[in-house]
């Protein structure tokens, strides 16, 4: 069985523009395992960088859970990838 690097779990983020609500993600679940090569494909517009910004941690998610290598990325330090202390 392949080693899971990044899970994904209900993954969701809303931006405000002109005080309305746009759900750009809605419950995403995704699983990159070691080894392999992932593809996220999709027309203009389809969220396809928003994404991959939440994934990497660039960017913070409205909803759900993002872990890597089993560690939440919303708890790691920007410095050293290693748990923040708050």
């Amino acid at each position: 069985m392949k080693n899971t690097i990044l899970c994904a779990r209900d993954v969701s983020k809303i931006f405000l523009q002109d005080g309305k609500e746009i759900q750009i993600l809605t419950d995403i679940d995704i699983n990159i395992y070691e080894g392999d090569f992932t593809v996220i494909m999709g027309p203009s517009g389809a969220g396809k960088s928003t994404l991959l910004y939440t994934l990497s941690g660039m960017d913070s998610i409205t909803n759900g859970s993002v872990k890597f290598q089993g560690k939440e990325i919303s708890k790691l330090s920007e410095k050293n990838g290693t748990s923040a202390s708050k």
